[in-house]
């Protein structure tokens, strides 16, 4: 499936604002912003949301913040992995999809209107008893395919490095292939872990391990390295200085424009998500988990 013609990249009036989402990731606001045409009319009103697994935590603490502040909406959301939930959009089961990634290598089944809400970073951990405080994305890709074995290789210790992976087919996957994979395999030997939270509880427990996870996974229990030489952070996010960042979508089958039912009760939401009361209230709510994932 190609996509990315359709993303809507107009220019926002405000400034770009650091901004963390939920207990997941790390997010920068984004340079584009669509705001509703219309103020909903209707009494009631039932919306449908897919949200990737990682995404799931962000999308119940939008979807709660936004009904709080509109009593008459409803918002209904189920999640998987990210192909899953792709097929499902495309056959019109819900309205849009929340999701870290969009290219969906090997279906090329038309275009995804997406609007841009936030910036995303994915974090390298280890074990916090692991030496090594640096690598390069070289080394993080022939790691993961298997051509790095040892983490003496690295400047590490003499001991085995032992993998951990998202399972394919899920969004945070996809996305790492396609910042550090390229066109490399990962290796067999990778463990592959269904969620970020068990990968981290994995390495947690593991001296020799080594794996990804969204940015505000990063816990005292595990340990990011700084890749190229930066930290990710969300400063680092914000001056595109740190090297493993991608975009968070809304993405639907098109943009709504107000030809269907409810285009402009979804135009409302995106709307309110991309705004200065959207970032400013998902901030709030993960401001204190920000601290303890950059401590």
């Amino acid at each position: 499936m190609r996509i990315g013609v359709g993303v809507d990249r107009r220019p926002m009036k405000n400034a770009r604002r650091a901004v963390a989402i939920a207990a997941v990731f790390s997010l920068i606001s984004c340079s584009a912003r669509m705001l509703p045409a219309s103020t909903p009319t209707q009494d009631v009103i039932t919306l449908h949301l897919f949200a990737t697994d990682n995404m799931l935590p962000l999308a119940r603490e939008l979807v709660r913040a936004y009904e709080e502040h509109n009593p008459s909406v409803t918002i209904q959301i189920e999640s998987g992995p990210f192909s899953q939930l792709v097929d499902r959009l495309l056959a019109g089961e819900a309205g849009f999809l929340l999701t870290g990634h969009l290219d969906a290598a090997g279906t090329p089944r038309g275009d995804l209107w997406a609007a841009p809400i936030a910036q995303d970073g994915i974090a390298i951990v280890v074990h916090p008893t692991n030496p090594v405080t640096s690598l390069t994305l070289g080394q993080i890709q022939q790691i993961f395919a298997g051509q790095l074995t040892r983490w003496s290789d690295v400047g590490g210790l003499p001991l085995e490095i032992n993998l951990y992976s998202d399972a394919a087919g899920s969004a945070l996957r996809a996305e790492f292939d396609s910042l550090v994979m390229g066109t490399l395999q990962m290796a067999l030997s990778a463990r592959v872990v269904t969620s970020s939270q068990s990968i981290v509880q994995r390495i947690s427990r593991d001296a020799s391990a080594i794996g990804y996870v969204p940015l505000a996974f990063v816990s005292p229990s595990v340990r990011a390295l700084a890749i190229e030489g930066v930290l990710p952070s969300l400063a680092a996010l914000a001056d595109s200085s740190y090297p493993l960042r991608s975009f968070v979508y809304l993405a639907g089958l098109r943009e709504p424009d107000g030809s269907q039912p409810l285009d402009m009760d979804y135009r409302a939401f995106i709307g309110w998500v991309q705004s200065l009361e959207g970032q400013v209230t998902v901030s709030r709510l993960a401001a204190p988990l920000l601290s303890s994932a950059q401590s």
